[in-house]
């Protein structure tokens, strides 16, 4: 290593000058004494080290140098906080003494730097004293870049260091939750087994929840003989209103007896059952840390979380997670959330298995209630999933990968968060619709431009459907109305939606005019039109018109449903007049309630609008091609979805798999029964016949019989996978999914198909094989009974005549015998 000699002609530098500024770092670097250190005084530093320096405190990234063969650190005020209780030492110590319980990984990286090569670190788990003698769980990336003098020998080491323990820790925790969230609900498994199984998985996440316990209401979960209950009979905890909860389920690594001692012997059981009484989370701390008790790299557990339980149907808990949190970790607002999350999903999961239990319990009173809840979760799941999946696997692939495809995935997955928010904002409104909750917002507002803004956000759509879009407004005398715009807008949007998607050809009109001191809103179609029955229920909430062929077989039943009751909370009436076959329209009149006052210039009552436009499919077989260009296979995809198709035909093509993409049945089945493919992946709702009218159909032809097919859907549930699977499907992959799990499952079918189709071939030779070897053997018997009659002689005589004929004419015995064989025929 080099360094330069000062330059006697520049101005010198003073601590007061190079580490210029008012925040404490800076402060602490002036008042160190740097004549003591390597380094020595600040004013003898050469250029290349004060220009490092210089670099290092004007940047607000966290930046660190290390100076001379001692590695001697200086740094930013961004840097400080990642130092903990190492501050304000770390000033001017060399690296080695500073760093010295991570040295072993740092050192050889820092060693390479000085050589002359940019070193990265990969994420490295490190535990810091960053919370004065309490270790911490960090993880973190390292760059080490040499600084060069004029003569290129090194002089220092700047490091880039990244704290990236959030994101590994969010990204662990996500897992943990997905995977809780595929726990099975299957019908007849008891709930607490169901309970025992989800602990076992979570007890897989240790570093998150060392210590897991399962309280549960042995009356609310069918269990009133105890027969679940672990351990000895004091592991209970009584409630203040009478019931009990048992210990049903442990975490890996503790007894149940040791397990509930644990917590007794600190505080009573008290705080489990406070946190029972009052339904929300709890902290408790101070639990005792003796000798073999639970503890995280060898730092006794000595704080739970208390999470109470909850199903649907019951306002009182009916359990408690308790959680020993780890102290390596900063038990903080994500730390408490993902326990929430947790409790959240395990809820869920009492929730579903319980439900096949109370099914018998329900009475009569409450049939047509479940059926409309029923219907509510079919119809709602597959909008909510499907942006969901959209959700998870971009992002998981953004966070994952560093090449340009990083802001596609961002556009995807904020074009269906905003879609999901739309969904639960009108989910909300209809709620609050139906307990009388609608709050007004009125303003002055020129009615014209706000309707012209909302007709405006579907130009596009429209021109890409091959539709005509004709408005027409004239609100004469005056534009200006006392108006709750936001209500406006869901109005015209819901409208103007619906239209388009349940027209395929023709007009989509919008009209607004005045008549009698009202304002009347009018949307018409030439789709499909409705029957005299579906006219009579198309604003109920929830319903849909069965069978209906739209661009898209996304919907809840909720748009119209809203429609009525916003138009409702603005006093007015909505009404729709249609014929089967020809189109609808739809009218909505409300009182106009003018003003002179003009509103402000706003954009925010349409600005969210693009995720209401209903995006059409072609209709038409989209080709991509394996990314290597050289696929032997083709997978037939049926997704009607813009962006779930897009995606999973970037997921299938990239394991270079040729892809043809319907967005109906018709298209698919056309092009299956001309140019098989190697397997159909179809999701369940689409436009017309469904996913299952497809299987049904490959199923029934002769030619498609054998053809692999898996159904993609948002449907869970045990109904919807037996229905799948009894429909003839090879597989059902419920979304959201992992699209590892989704391609692996693709591949063992494509493996197992042509496995298949090599044994039957391999079986149709080994036939034909032996049809020839009989008729070879037929052939011969003949010959030789011949021979023994002509020849008057046993039939090895005749055998060993036809095997001298055959060696004397070099033919062979099967010829020679057919020859015999004609020539008594023709004789």
């Amino acid at each position: 290593m080099t360094d330069s000699l000062p330059d006697a002609t520049a101005p010198a530098w003073t601590a007061n000058s190079l580490f210029a500024g008012d925040d404490i770092t800076a402060g602490d670097h002036r008042a160190t004494d740097w004549g003591s250190t390597p380094l020595g005084p600040v004013e003898s530093w050469s250029p290349e080290l004060t220009a490092a320096v210089a670099t290092v405190f004007d940047s607000d990234v966290a930046m660190l140098l290390w100076w001379g063969s001692d590695l001697v650190q200086i740094f930013n005020h961004a840097y400080t906080p990642f130092l903990g209780t190492k501050y304000p030492t770390a000033i001017g110590q060399p690296a080695a003494e500073c760093w010295p319980d991570v040295w072993p990984d740092m050192g050889p990286l820092a060693d390479e730097a000085l050589k002359g090569r940019t070193t990265h670190g990969t994420e490295v788990r490190l535990f810091l004293d960053r919370r004065g003698g309490v270790p911490e769980e960090t993880f973190w990336t390292f760059s080490y870049s040499p600084i060069r003098s004029a003569d290129g020998g090194v002089l220092g080491v700047f490091v880039a260091t990244s704290d990236v323990t959030g994101r590994v820790l969010a990204d662990r925790r996500m897992t943990a939750m997905q995977r809780l969230g595929a726990i099975s609900t299957t019908q007849g498994q008891h709930p607490v087994t169901t309970c025992r199984a989800a602990l076992t998985m979570l007890s897989e996440y240790e570093s998150d929840m060392p210590v897991l316990m399962l309280y549960l209401d042995p009356v609310a979960t069918f269990d009133v003989d105890g027969a679940h209950r672990l351990g000895s009979a004091d592991n209970v905890v009584p409630l203040d209103d009478g019931r009990t909860l048992e210990l049903v389920a442990v975490g890996k690594g503790i007894e149940p007896d040791d397990a509930h001692r644990w917590i007794a012997d600190a505080h009573g059981t008290g705080g489990i059952a406070e946190a029972v009484a009052s339904g929300s989370v709890d902290l408790a701390g101070g639990l005792p840390t003796v000798d073999g008790g639970p503890a995280v790299e060898s730092v006794p557990i000595s704080d739970i979380v208390l999470l109470p339980l909850r199903i649907s149907g019951r306002t009182e808990p009916v359990g408690v997670l308790v959680v020993g949190t780890n102290p390596l970790q900063v038990v903080g607002d994500q730390y408490r959330w993902f326990l929430d999350v947790v409790a959240s999903r395990l809820s869920t999961t009492l929730t579903d298995v319980l439900a096949f239990e109370y099914q018998r319990h329900r009475n009569d009173a409450l049939a047509e209630l479940d059926e409309a809840k029923t219907r509510l979760l079919q119809n709602i799941s597959h909008e909510f999933r499907t942006p969901l999946t959209m959700l998870l696997a971009p992002l998981r692939d953004l966070v994952q990968s560093t090449d340009g495809s990083d802001r596609a995935a961002a556009d995807l997955a904020l074009r269906n968060a905003q879609r999901l928010q739309r969904l639960v904002d009108s989910l909300l409104d209809v709620a609050r619709a139906g307990a009388g909750a609608l709050a007004l917002d009125r303003a002055p507002t020129d009615i014209e431009e706000l309707t012209r803004a909302c007709v405006d956000r579907f130009e596009g759509a429209v021109e890409a459907a091959g539709l005509t879009l004709d408005v027409s407004i004239d609100v004469r005398p005056s534009a200006m109305v006392s108006m709750d715009r936001e209500k406006w807008t869901r109005i015209t949007t819901n409208l103007v939606a619906n239209a388009i998607n349940y027209t395929h050809a023709g007009r989509i009109g919008v009209s607004l005019g005045r008549s009698a001191g009202n304002l009347v809103l009018q949307v018409s179609d030439t789709g499909i039109g409705l029957s005299d029955e579906d006219r009579a229920r198309v604003f109920d909430r929830f319903y849909r018109v069965a069978g209906a062929e739209g661009r898209s077989a996304e919907g809840s039943g909720i748009g119209l449903a809203l429609v009525t009751e916003l138009v409702a909370a603005l006093d007015g009436t909505v009404a729709v007049d249609s014929t089967l076959g020809e189109g609808s329209t739809f009218t909505v009149v409300v009182p106009a309630g003018d003003v002179s006052v003009l509103p402000p210039v706003s954009a925010s009552a349409v600005a969210a609008l693009e995720s209401a436009v209903v995006q059409p499919s072609s209709g038409e077989l989209e080709i991509h091609r394996g990314v290597r260009g050289d696929a032997t296979r083709s997978v037939l995809l049926v997704e009607d979805n813009v962006d779930m198709r897009e995606y999973l035909v970037g997921l299938l093509t990239a394991e270079n798999w040729n892809v043809h993409a319907a967005g109906d049945v018709e298209t698919a089945l056309a092009y299956a029964r001309s140019t098989p493919p190697s397997l159909v992946l179809t999701d369940v709702m689409l436009p017309g016949r469904s996913g299952l009218d497809l299987v049904r159909e490959v199923r029934s032809d002769p030619t498609l019989v054998r053809l692999p097919v898996v159904v993609l859907t948002a449907r869970a549930g045990t109904e919807s996978s037996v229905e799948g699977l009894e429909s003839g499907a090879d597989d059902y992959v419920v979304k959201p999914f992992a699209p590892r799990e989704l391609i692996a499952r693709l591949r063992v079918h494509l493996e197992l198909a042509a496995f298949r189709e090599e044994l039957l071939e391999a079986s149709q030779n080994e036939a034909t094989t032996l049809k020839e070897a009989m008729r070879t053997r037929s052939t011969i018997g003949t010959a030789i009974g011949l021979l023994m009659a002509a020849n008057n002689c046993g039939a090895d005589e005749a055998f060993t005549k036809l095997t001298t004929f055959s060696q004397h004419s070099n033919r062979k015995a099967r010829d020679v015998a057919a020859e015999i064989v004609a020539d008594f025929t023709r004789s």
